[in-house]
């Protein structure tokens, strides 16, 4: 079968390739099917191609119970061929098992390009992979003939689960091993009080540099990285400068990709942050998936812990859908640290009892899919990862989920990508931790500065909540984005960067401070 698919390491171009081509045997640790990688050869052509010979060694574990009495942990070795030419971006390459009984077995090539991200190009690389693995399960040794035919879909499924993911996998591994590597800097380097404005400076870039993408001098940005509650690894990006601070807190299976426009607005005034939750984009998964590594109380602590790595001592929190909740606990624990809430298109607790107003529909579904997941996970993923990555989403999103008048695919697109890459586990185990969070029997106690912004036509989180929510926090505005889906903020960028501006002028500006 062919396959191409897309990956994205928020790391730049030149660093990603250069990693790979030099450091790929220090990835194994951050590649959860691989016990080692070992260079054999490697040799540079006089037409500036290195090639480059590697034998993976894959975790026993891995193999089916079904095929453990057949396959020996001899067996679950292969050597990667690869051709790299730098400056065309690219790779060529080829895998065949160690074991030469299985030479027959399975075939697989193809042509990986690595380009900068266009969403992120300064940071940001975009790994396009291709290629074609052909199965033969006949050729599996040891393993008579008439069996193999009746067991064939599960050998082929089984090579097809252990070759493909560890090509996409890689680019995850990647992102993790250059996470560590430049958090592993933040840490060995002496920490200096930064000052309000962002520093434009030039290097190589450890975790503490600040870089200006192109045509965006005033915007400064850096990539961190800290350790969230139970030692999580949290990854943020810091933008210019200046207070109040804006954190942007993401709904469920979201990256930062919604918050562009925000920053784009103001950070030429503000210190403007983004952060991934915990198993999102590039932020690491705690030690056991279970729901309650996964709750609001642990999102919220890891957001303190991004406070505290950026040294904000109080910050005005925007949080979208899911993200309202986080930002609600937050000051629930911290009161000291908020000096505004601004919940778009979200619900204070259990937004799946008012979802499309279908909870009897909606709710069963939800159970339904999460019991699946967790049951299933690789068969789930590998039927949705495709239909992710096309556009059928974006058109069934038209029908209600979005104002496709005021969002274009190309919004839309990051958030396909990005949650047709993450482990469906983590989703479902943090939305099922949403819908038990309820902010509900608290929200009179919420003395910060609030700025609610609802979607009129938003069928997920109707504006009845918004309304509940401002009429429940004491002093609490209002801002109804017209005819805004849940995706609001994206709809609406101009009328909602404007009122925030207004509301962090005359509300947070003289807000009094919590001692």
């Amino acid at each position: 079968m062919k396959f191409e698919q897309t990956a994205r390491v928020s790391h730049p171009a030149a660093k990603v390739l250069e990693t790979m081509i030099e450091r790929m045997e220090d990835i194994a640790p951050f590649l959860p099917n691989i016990e080692s990688i070992e260079t054999q050869s490697r040799r540079e052509t006089g037409d500036g191609r290195v090639r480059i010979v590697r034998r993976w060694q894959g975790h026993a574990e891995t193999v089916p119970a079904a095929l453990r009495p057949f396959l020996s942990r001899d067996l679950m070795a292969w050597i990667d061929t690869a051709v790299w030419t730098p400056e065309a971006w690219r790779v060529e390459w080829s895998q065949e098992s160690c074991a030469g009984a299985l030479a027959g077995l399975y075939a697989c090539s193809g042509v990986n390009f690595f380009e900068p991200h266009p969403d992120d190009p300064e940071r940001a690389t975009r790994i396009r992979i291709t290629g074609e693995l052909q199965v033969d399960p006949l050729a599996l040794p040891g393993l008579p003939h008439a069996l193999s035919a009746r067991m064939a879909d599960q050998i082929e499924r089984f090579v097809v689960d252990l070759i493909t993911p560890n090509l996409t996998d890689v680019a995850k591994g990647l992102q993790g091993y250059l996470d560590d590597r430049a958090s592993r800097g933040r840490r060995s380097a002496p920490r200096a009080r930064r000052t309000t404005r962002a520093r434009a400076v030039s290097g190589a870039g450890s975790g503490d540099d600040w870089k200006a993408p192109v045509g965006q001098v005033n915007r400064a940005y850096r990539n961190g990285c800290t350790g969230g509650w139970q030692g999580v690894p949290i990854h943020y990006t810091e933008y210019g400068g200046g207070d109040p601070a804006i954190v942007c807190c993401n709904g469920v299976g979201v990256s930062s990709f919604f918050w562009k426009y925000v920053v784009q607005f103001f950070a030429e005034r503000h210190r403007v942050v983004t952060w991934d939750y915990r198993g999102h984009n590039s932020s690491g998964l705690p030690s056991e998936l279970v729901p309650g590594a996964f709750t609001m109380q642990a999102n919220a602590h890891d957001l303190l812990a991004v406070l505290d790595d950026c040294e904000i001592d109080r910050a005005v929190l925007l949080g979208h859908s899911m993200g309202c909740q986080v930002l609600l606990e937050t000051w629930r624990i911290a009161p000291d640290r908020i000096a505004g809430l601004i919940p778009i298109c979200g619900a204070y607790g259990r937004p799946i009892d008012t979802a499309f107003g279908m909870p009897l529909l909606v709710g069963p579904l939800f159970s339904a899919l999460s019991a699946a997941v967790a049951a299933a996970p690789r068969l789930v993923e590998g039927a949705l990862r495709p239909l992710l990555r096309s556009q059928l989403p974006y058109a069934i999103a038209r029908l209600g989920m979005i104002n496709p008048q005021l969002a274009e695919f190309a919004d839309m697109r990051p958030y396909f990508e990005h949650l047709s890459e993450m482990d469906l586990r983590v989703f479902f185990l943090m939305a099922g931790e949403m819908q038990q969070h309820d902010a509900g029997p608290w929200l009179h106690e919420v003395d910060a500065p609030t700025l609610v912004v609802a979607g009129e036509s938003d069928l997920f989180t109707p504006l009845s909540l918004s309304l509940a929510m401002r009429d429940r926090i004491p002093g609490a505005e209002l801002l109804v984005l017209p005819k805004g889906s849940h995706a609001g903020l994206i709809e609406h960028p101009e009328l909602l960067n404007l009122r925030v501006e207004k509301f962090l002028r005359e509300r947070v500006a003289l807000a009094p401070v919590h001692h």
